[in-house]
């Protein structure tokens, strides 16, 4: 009697280890995945947003180059002005190179009053130039463009003068979903002209597929604009546990 219930208390006592079935393998994966997909989502409308601040920023800059009551007061001391009185109200990430990449991404990228409501940007006057760079870049264009490119890849996107070789890349990052990284060594390995001189194009696009991909959504968001736009510090490293601590306590 005493050992049944030395034996039933020892049972009672033991932690429970599940067994490592089939069917639990897939829950744990399962999980896994509902969080990995969560991430990406919240990665993603970080990206958009930080695109969609700077879109506006750039058109205010050029709008009020053209319309602004006092601008001759300012003229080409503009952006030192604004990189001085930003910073005060607003803190990092507003100074004069990068005002002047939001100015020339709106000049680079004049996307259709349509296309701004569907994003919610409200502006108080229709651009000034309201007409995409090429015939085939309609609001889905944009759209795609705007919710799968960080900004990271429209600083390099909007370095080029050539609306064709700028529309490359795009539809090839969106296309083998480059990394920022990989983005810039095609364009540094010219990728756009050899193409255009190789009678082998499509052998020429397969050799440039084997770059790197885009992998994992803290590889997305880890750079310094974004950590910026968020209010982070920027660390020397962040291991990924702290970026998405981080992240969970950052209002999207």
């Amino acid at each position: 009697m005493a050992r049944r219930k030395a034996e039933r208390t020892q049972a009672l006592t033991q932690p429970v280890v599940p067994e490592m079935s089939q069917s639990y393998e897939t829950l744990v994966a399962t999980i896994a995945q509902a969080h990995d997909h969560a991430q990406r989502q919240a990665v993603q409308a970080i990206n958009v947003a930080l695109t969609l601040r700077n879109w506006p920023i750039g058109y205010h800059i050029v709008e009020y180059e053209q319309h602004g009551s006092d601008r001759a007061q300012y003229g080409e001391r503009l952006l030192e002005s604004l990189t001085r009185d930003l910073r005060q109200r607003l803190g990092r990430g507003f100074g004069w190179r990068n005002l002047e990449m939001f100015r020339r991404f709106y000049l680079r990228y004049p996307i259709s009053q349509s296309l701004i409501a569907k994003f919610g940007v409200t502006l108080p006057s229709p651009p000034s130039v309201s007409l995409a760079p090429l015939d085939w870049q309609d609001d889905l264009y944009f759209v795609r463009l705007f919710q799968e490119l960080p900004w990271t890849h429209f600083i390099a996107l909007i370095r080029m003068d050539d609306p064709l070789k700028r529309a490359f890349y795009e539809v090839e990052a969106l296309r083998n979903r480059w990394s920022v990284r990989e983005l810039k060594r095609q364009i540094d390995s010219l990728l756009y002209e050899r193409v255009g001189l190789s009678r082998d194009q499509a052998g020429v696009l397969a050799m440039a597929q084997d770059g790197e991909l885009v992998t994992t959504p803290i590889e997305m968001v880890r750079d310094p604009y974004v950590f910026e736009f968020l209010g982070l510090k920027r660390e020397e490293l962040y291991t990924e546990s702290q970026l998405e601590r981080a992240l969970g306590s950052t209002s999207l």
